[in-house]
């Protein structure tokens, strides 16, 4: 936790002099990767000097982190991470965590390219691949993940159509409504009756069982006692 602190207290200091791009969004020089920084009023900063189209796919990505409040739920998973650092299993939810959170600001920023941008995109991150350091993986970064699986998915990706998102979520419902009722009491008492019954009688049967045996042991354990006395 220190060492993360420190840690974005140095990035911060370095980002001072970032020019103001358009919102939210800053310019830097010397970046190796785009990233969000910032828990209540996240900031996206972007290297400097990148092409139209990369940038236009970076902000997209990052807005998607923004929206979703990835930058918020990851800082609270590293915490999380930080008290249970002696945990093999936290490391590694955290770290399919964030290649999953990545994996899908990939889909709905290309979800939102209004042409195909798949090649364009793979090269961007190919060349902004960053492997941040394990103890300082608070920060959102463009260039973080499992780059191969990044990849192969981006050039994969294919715009879902309506009719598979609308069977999608009538499955999505169905389902929850299923899961959320409770089951119905097809037989009642009554119906249940005779099986009651039966079942005293079978027990009333092992109970005299268990007597008569219980007595018959009783008799010969007597008999015993009478021979050698």
């Amino acid at each position: 936790m220190i060492y993360t602190s420190v840690s974005m207290l140095l990035l911060k200091g370095k980002l001072k002099n970032a020019s103001l791009y358009h919102d939210n969004i800053y310019e830097a020089s010397h970046l190796k990767t785009p990233f969000v920084i910032g828990f209540i009023r996240p900031k996206v900063y972007i290297p400097a000097g990148i092409a139209h189209d990369e940038k236009n796919i970076i902000i997209l990505h990052e807005r998607s982190h923004i929206k979703r409040k990835d930058h918020i739920i990851k800082t609270l998973a590293f915490f999380i991470l930080s008290v249970h650092w002696f945990n093999p299993i936290v490391w590694f939810a955290f770290k399919k965590m964030t290649d999953d959170m990545e994996i899908s600001c990939d889909e709905t920023a290309l979800n939102h390219c209004k042409t195909d941008m798949r090649k364009t995109y793979a090269n961007t991150l190919v060349r902004f691949a960053y492997k941040m350091h394990p103890v300082n993986e608070r920060i959102t970064a463009f260039g973080e993940g499992n780059l191969e699986v990044r990849v192969q998915h981006i050039l994969g990706f294919r715009k879902p159509k309506i009719t598979k998102t609308i069977s999608t979520l009538i499955i999505i419902i169905a389902a929850s409504i299923g899961l959320m009722t409770d089951p119905i009491d097809i037989m009642s008492n009554e119906d249940l009756s005779p099986y009651i019954a039966e079942s005293k009688n079978q027990d009333s049967d092992v109970n005299e069982v268990k007597l008569e045996v219980q007595k018959q042991v009783r008799l010969q354990s007597e008999h015993l006692d009478k021979i050698f006395d």
